[in-house]
């Protein structure tokens, strides 16, 4: 059984890694919990701009420190859906 629950754990690690190369898929908990401020802010700029809000002005301030927010709390409700299936899994 441990080996098995190690076998998962290594398949939802690999999960994380993109195309680009980073380990840490963006918007994952593990992204939120390693990537600089620096990082997540510029992703969360090309999506407030994809919004079509305009760099410098507060909208687009709000709309980066709302959309880090949710992306953090989803990434939270993931990760412990998935640490609560592997844990059934164990017993």
């Amino acid at each position: 059984m441990k080996l098995f629950l190690i076998s998962v754990i290594g398949a939802v690690s690999l999960c994380g890694c993109t195309k680009e190369g980073s380990f840490w898929a963006e918007g994952s908990l593990m992204w939120h919990n390693e990537a600089s401020v620096e990082d997540k802010a510029a992703y969360f700029k090309r999506i407030c701009t994809a919004y079509g809000f305009e760099d410098g002005t507060n909208s687009m301030r709000d709309c980066i420190v709302s959309e880090s927010r949710a992306s953090l709390a989803s990434a939270q409700v993931s990760w412990n859906n998935m640490t609560k299936s592997i844990e059934k899994l164990g017993e």
